[in-house]
């Protein structure tokens, strides 16, 4: 989940290039004297900008490393036009927090550290040249102080804001009740298991569960105690299968269950014993029971299908008398089998 981060990321690197090349057009408006000094903060203007074209445009498939170049030059460009304007020592560290900050928000950590020591010595190099020794220590320590600060902020920033994000996309992809995948992420995931099935000619197998009589368990003990009873269901199915395999909340009491690389007879002895663990006895809740119908994907050539297949064995589970497996054999309707 990018978000669009690699065009945003282009796009202000192109913005960066551009108020440097701004920055340097005003440099070359306040040169301290001669020809020659006009020309530096000119053709940095003017290399700043054609960067700046060519990264808004095609800039999107750089790699954190060409940023990373990108920034180098604009610290350069900054340091040329600071050296031969006369911004004065507050304006130089005011020029280098826009490569600072930048890489800070947008390259990985490393190299944004990589950024800040550039323009630290960007900033000794510039204050030696117009102070004196303990004047140009001060204003350099002073200059790295803030340098580093504003790296430091937009970095926990960063980390802050990504850390939600995931979090937020954790949220909408589960349950909040049980904690297992929702219905559109099982179906991305059914989706993208049978296209891998059909490259490797490999075989999965589709879960419908269905808690029998779950309106009865909230009409008479309440809905708190319904939803300990799916959660735990829930636990019960995700404990019973494997790492590699999908488990998901796709409707009110019902669940789906996703196993990748599972033939049919493997998926058969896998939902019996799933039913029964279920069906155990609890001394703590209501006892509850789970139909279940299964299909695998060599009846189906798509993922609608398949849970239109599955969801027919488990309403004829369900028919058949409830807490049961029943499972599709042909592409016929009426062709099911049973076990009790």
């Amino acid at each position: 989940m990018n978000l669009g981060l690699p065009r945003l990321r282009a796009h202000a690197t192109a913005m960066l290039l551009a108020a440097s090349a701004a920055l340097a057009g005003a440099g070359a408006t306040g040169t301290a004297s001669g020809h020659h000094a006009v020309l530096v903060p000119l053709s940095a203007c003017a290399m700043a900008l054609v960067g700046a074209v060519i990264t808004w445009c095609w800039g999107e498939p750089f790699a954190e490393l060409t940023l990373a170049g990108l920034v180098a030059t604009v610290t350069v460009l900054v340091t040329l036009t600071a050296a031969v304007s006369n911004t004065g020592t507050t304006g130089d560290v005011l020029l280098f927090l826009l490569p600072v900050v930048f890489a800070a928000c947008f390259l990985p950590i490393p190299l944004a550290l990589g950024s800040l020591v550039v323009c630290s010595g960007a900033c000794a190099w510039l204050f030696s040249r117009h102070l004196s020794g303990v004047s140009a220590i001060a204003w350099w320590t002073s200059a790295t102080l803030v340098l580093a600060s504003s790296t430091t902020t937009v970095a926990v920033l960063r980390r802050e804001l990504s850390a939600t994000m995931l979090e937020l996309a954790g949220l909408a992809r589960r349950d909040p009740l049980t904690g297992l995948l929702n219905r559109r992420s099982f179906d991305q995931a059914l989706a993208t298991e049978l296209e891998r099935c059909v490259r490797s000619g490999g075989t999965c197998s589709l879960l419908m569960c269905d808690l029998d009589h779950f309106k009865a368990i909230n009409d008479l003990h309440g809905h708190a105690t319904g939803d300990a009873v799916l959660e735990r269901v829930a636990g019960d199915l995700l404990a019973g299968v494997r790492a590699i395999d999908t488990v998901a909340r796709v409707g009110g009491e019902e669940l789906a269950l996703l196993l990748v690389d599972c033939p049919r007879g493997t998926a058969k002895r896998v939902a019996e014993r799933l039913r029964r663990q279920v069906a155990g006895e609890r001394l703590d809740a209501p006892s509850v029971t789970i139909s279940i119908g299964i299909a695998d994907s060599s009846l189906a050539a798509g993922s609608e299908e398949l849970l239109a297949y599955a969801d027919r064995a488990l309403y004829a589970a369900k028919r058949a008398g409830r807490n049961r497996v029943c499972w599709a054999t042909a592409p016929p309707e009426q062709s099911l089998e049973l076990a009790a």
